[in-house]
């Protein structure tokens, strides 16, 4: 019950914006009522048993509980610094648009209809943002087919009996080129990077993170444990998949010192954390539970590093970051805003996610690829080091734009947001070593989508 009353409420937000799609600030309070009511309802609302929905059903599990708490509250929060500094009606209807969509594909028993669904998403994401590159949408439309395809083929070529290639290679293949799509794995990377280059900022976390890694999780869990398991765990697949998934976390490490829009920074770090998937996919079902709590605390951190950017590009007139300069010193409150989320998404020795990290690099790597490239994992936050020498830089006239009394109160309140937010990314994160503070652990341990009850 709770997937369906979050999509229920989502959807019911999703109208009410609609209707007031051309007052903004009444667009953004309406999404933030409805994303507040499904955030109480992934908190509150009990575990009840499958719920009929045709030939399918849906099902309740903590993991479900977890991660909608996580996204709807998160965008709540997002929302509301929109709400402060930029108000409009975009943000608050494709955020509700996405708790819909992902509490129903989170929960569906069927893989089909839950990867075609958490694909169809990244559609949604880019039509919202305004992308108008035709580009985008050829390659986002190629998703949702290719896993309709590997799903329905797969049990298909099951049954076709042994010849001299083994029938499964064709939806793996088509799986794991799905995901590298979406996620925009190197070589496929340049689409999903200009998407999130020419989006609104507010609109990154569901363009860039919480839409693929939606996708990807679902993905892995069918893949590691479906019909075509066996295919991807065979040791030409295995390398496959390692080399380009630990090859896109080496580029983006690198990608990130030299972009200097806001956008692109954070579309680069988000493909950089994305490529986790492809290892825990080399990796197969033990990587599972490490791949679900290193997603949810990742998006939660992009949440936040998303919401300090709106923030801050309000108060300084600009998104890149030579336009950014002085921001420290005209909004101080701003640099925890930053560091952190950047702390939280990256761990620390010994915290569940710094741990859930390695164990994903460990499981499809050789000892030493292992450590480069779960040290580039953590090294993708140095592109934010930038942004810190911009922001005690003393401001030029570009950048140094009167403040109206009003208006500082209310990025003063936006600034006080983006410090909630990276404060619950912390709080998730330290809360996972942390037994019944959120069970995390033992969440992702027994999640087992996509079996029959």
């Amino acid at each position: 019950m709770i997937a369906l009353i979050a999509a229920v409420l989502a959807a019911l937000g999703a109208l009410a914006v609609l209707l007031a799609r051309r007052w903004p600030r009444g667009a953004c309070l309406a999404g933030v009522i409805a994303l507040c009511a499904a955030t109480a309802a992934g908190v509150l609302a009990p575990l009840e048993g499958p719920v009929a929905m045709g030939d399918a059903y849906l099902v309740d599990t903590q993991l479900i509980r977890l991660w909608l708490s996580a996204l709807t509250g998160s965008l709540a929060l997002l929302v509301l610094v929109t709400l402060l500094v930029a108000p409009a009606a975009g943000p608050p209807l494709l955020a509700c648009v996405v708790v819909a969509v992902t509490a129903l594909s989170l929960a569906s028993s069927e893989p089909g209809a839950a990867l075609i669904l958490a694909a169809s998403c990244g559609i949604m994401a880019l039509a919202g943002a305004g992308s108008s590159w035709r580009g985008i949408f050829r390659q986002a439309a190629v998703v949702p087919a290719a896993a309709g395809a590997a799903v329905f083929l797969a049990p298909l070529t099951a049954t076709s009996g042994e010849t001299a290639m083994s029938p499964e290679v064709i939806p793996a293949i088509l799986l794991a080129g799905a995901i590298t799509l979406r996620l925009g794995v190197v070589p496929f990377h340049l689409l999903p990077l200009r998407a999130a280059r020419t989006s609104p900022l507010s609109m990154l976390p569901l363009i860039s993170v919480w839409a693929p890694f939606l996708f990807g999780l679902l993905a892995v869990a069918w893949a590691t444990t479906g019909p075509v398991a066996e295919i991807l765990q065979t040791s030409s697949a295995r390398d496959v998949l390692a080399v380009a998934g630990g090859l896109t976390v080496v580029l983006a490490a690198l990608a990130m010192l030299v972009q200097d829009d806001l956008g692109a920074l954070m579309g680069v770090h988000a493909i950089g954390d994305g490529a986790l998937v492809l290892l825990a996919l080399a990796s197969g079902a033990p990587a599972l539970p490490a791949l679900v709590l290193w997603l949810l605390v990742s998006g939660l951190a992009r949440t936040a590093l998303a919401a300090w950017a709106v923030a801050t590009s309000s108060r300084m007139g600009g998104r890149r970051i030579g336009e950014t300069r002085g921001w420290i010193r005209r909004a101080p409150l701003l640099l925890p805003g930053l560091m952190i989320p950047l702390a939280a998404g990256i761990g620390w020795p010994a915290s569940p996610p710094f741990e859930a990290r390695w164990l994903i690099v460990e499981g499809a790597l050789p000892g030493t690829a292992a450590l480069l490239v779960a040290g580039a994992s953590t090294v993708l936050a140095a592109g934010y080091i930038r942004l810190v020498w911009a922001g005690v830089r003393a401001a030029d006239e570009s950048s140094a734009g009167p403040v109206t009394p009003r208006r500082g109160v209310t990025h003063w309140g936006a600034a006080g947001l983006v410090l909630a937010l990276g404060a619950l990314a912390l709080l998730v994160t330290a809360g996972f070593g942390v037994e019944g503070f959120t069970s995390a652990a033992a969440a992702a341990s027994d999640w087992r989508p996509f079996e029959p009850r």
